[in-house]
């Protein structure tokens, strides 16, 4: 598919479990986990690994066939939440994830790339329409059956999986790749 104009959109789930998925026309082509190191007895976020995982993105769509790309027409990254938003999460690991979140951000901005930031709310009303489940309880469960419905070839194929020893689906690819194809959903309705 090479020379058409097919839209590269990036998804991006913050946090030190999170995930980053790149997209083609709304399909995951390339996901990665966001990039930490171990500090001591904690992890910490690889800045440097996190940039390079950005331009790395971008290179490997091209070489696994997909397109030739200066740049994502849109990253859309998770907006995250304090404490008193709904984060069921203590101060610090709200502090963490916001700074992943602000990180990504200042990195897309830094390459002169379109970036959004989206509340998991609105990306859940579009990318869960038909799924199952109700409860905030329900909600990593359900990222995994909405990839499942819309990206069936790339599950199966093992697209959820962080490596090849996994035997679970990860919910963080999960949302990554639906955030990618939220985000060429918004470009389409520009």
């Amino acid at each position: 598919k090479r020379g058409s104009q097919l839209m590269l959109t990036v998804g991006i789930d913050p946090g030190k479990q999170g995930a980053v998925c790149f997209s083609v026309d709304g399909k995951p082509v390339y996901v990665a986990k966001v990039p930490t190191v171990k500090a001591g007895s904690k992890k910490e976020y690889d800045v440097a690994g996190m940039a390079q995982l950005l331009s790395f993105g971008v290179t490997e769509v091209f070489r696994l066939g997909m397109g030739e790309y200066e740049k994502p027409a849109l990253v859309v990254i998770e907006r995250t939440q304090g404490g008193g938003g709904g984060l069921a999460k203590g101060a610090t690991a709200a502090h963490s994830i916001g700074r992943s979140s602000g990180l990504w951000q200042g990195m897309c901005i830094g390459k002169n790339w379109a970036a959004v930031l989206v509340r998991p709310v609105d990306r859940q009303r579009l990318m869960f329409a038909g799924v199952p489940g109700q409860s905030k309880a329900a909600g990593k469960g359900r990222s995994i059956l909405a990839a499942g419905q819309l990206f069936p070839d790339w599950v199966q194929e093992g697209g959820l999986m962080r490596n090849s020893r996994c035997r679970k689906p990860d919910d963080n690819y999960a949302d990554a790749a639906l955030l990618a194809s939220y985000g060429h959903r918004l470009l389409l309705c520009q």
